[in-house]
């Protein structure tokens, strides 16, 4: 499930908005279903719009670069050949898109309001259900954020020359005070969905449907990394040195399947591979006039008998977990180990780019407390979008009373984007 209206909303759109000025955060753009909107929760929110159009925008060109008609996001007929300059690309990027059949500035605008809308169904349900945050919890909430306002980013000092956050918060318009009613609905949020969810909730899942669940889409796995290349970095050529490669990790999964310990053969392959590094860098370093008056191949040794590499004392230390829609491995790598039983055994897989993998298989049932700190994790998976769906709907049809000059013109989401 995603989290909307983080408190770090709008970072990713800073350039092109941070230098305007004139847009405090002192009053309200509209009321829905009776609950006021501050100027700076929409402007914090239209800034993740800002966000989510341009990762749609990129995804689309990423898959279809001639912007078929199959894509989601195209241009209109208005827009310039990209051959033009690289400001003019760029405005043609953002500005004359089409995004799920809308202009950009629309899309941008109806997707704000969804936030906005969904921002009030999460406090009037909440209200329904007698759901709150303790006052213990509010501080440490009101505590984190004006941590995050009061801090100093180095990156955005650096681009930007500000000296806080806050600068940069109250450059586009976004108060203290707002930033703390979203972080607050934020944990609401969390709240009402394991109302619903959680344990004893009304659409909790049995047992045996989480089960299942976790056991069709999580795999848990060892692995070690081997690449077909020289100490330089460069790949290998011959089949003869290929198999050498091939020869090492098929007898690391040989030493796992006899029951060594996994940190002990980790151990042996990170020194392998520290060794081998420590031998092109003393190669590259070498001078005869060395303070020891070595030759080239006693300076080499000397690097290498000095590489020292942790050793692990934990082979859970080395667990690692894999949820189905994850892209953190190589998808021929991830559907290999999917594809494996869960027995403990250890395979080699050659993958894509000249990788060999060394593979363990687990059992979930093997991790150490994993359940208990991923049940949650398993549930927004299993039930995030069910969520969203039903809180949309449920928001759907609130009566708006919206200020048009300011959602039209002050604070029209190319106005904001064109302030640079």
């Amino acid at each position: 499930m995603k989290k909307f209206g983080k408190i770090t909303a709008g970072i990713l759109a800073a350039a092109a908005v941070l230098t305007m000025s004139g847009c405090a955060d002192n009053g309200y753009i509209m009321t829905v279903e009776g609950v006021k909107i501050r100027n700076g929760v929409y402007l914090s929110f239209q800034q993740d719009s800002f966000s989510e159009a341009s990762n749609r925008i990129s995804e689309s060109a990423e898959t279809d670069e001639d912007n078929s008609e199959n894509s989601t996001v195209s241009t209109d007929d208005s827009t310039v050949s990209t051959e033009n300059s690289t400001e003019t690309a760029e405005e043609e990027k953002y500005y004359n898109k089409i995004i799920d059949g809308q202009p950009w500035e629309d899309w941008v605008k109806d997707y704000t309001m969804k936030a906005i809308r969904r921002f009030v169904g999460i406090q009037k349900k909440c209200e329904e259900f007698g759901i709150e945050l303790s006052s213990e919890e509010l501080s440490d909430l009101n505590k984190s954020v004006e941590n995050t306002w009061n801090s100093a980013d180095i990156y955005m000092q650096y681009i930007y020359g500000i000296t806080a956050m806050s600068q940069y918060y109250e450059n586009v318009g976004i108060g203290l005070d707002s930033l703390k009613e979203i972080a607050k609905v934020n944990a609401l949020n969390e709240k009402l969905f394991y109302h619903y969810y959680g344990e004893g909730g009304e659409l909790a899942p049995s047992q045996e449907d989480y089960d299942k669940f976790v056991s069709d889409n999580y795999a848990a796995y060892r692995l070690l990394t081997l690449q077909y290349l020289n100490d330089y970095g460069d790949p290998l050529v011959t089949d003869e040195e290929k198999a050498e490669v091939d020869a090492l990790a098929q007898e690391y999964a040989d030493r796992l399947n006899d029951g060594e310990a996994f940190v002990d053969v980790k151990y042996d392959n990170d020194l392998i591979t520290a060794q081998r590094t420590a031998r092109a860098e003393a190669d590259e370093e070498y001078t005869e006039d060395n303070e020891d008056g070595l030759t080239r191949e006693e300076y080499i040794q000397k690097a290498v008998d000095e590489v020292e590499v942790e050793a692990g004392d934990d082979d859970h230390m080395n667990d690692e977990v894999l949820y189905i829609e994850d892209d953190v491995l190589s998808e021929d790598l991830q559907d290999y180990i999917f594809s494996l039983p869960n027995d403990g055994k250890t395979s080699v897989f050659k993958g894509e780019s000249g990788y060999v993998y060394v593979v363990t298989k687990l059992s979930m049932d093997d991790l150490e407390n994993w359940e208990e700190s991923s049940h949650d994790e398993v549930l927004y998976h299993m039930f995030g979008e069910d969520y969203d769906g039903m809180m949309d709907i449920m928001c759907q049809n609130y009566t708006v009373d919206v200020n048009s000059w300011l959602v039209d013109h002050k604070y029209s989401p190319r106005k904001m984007y064109e302030r640079s």
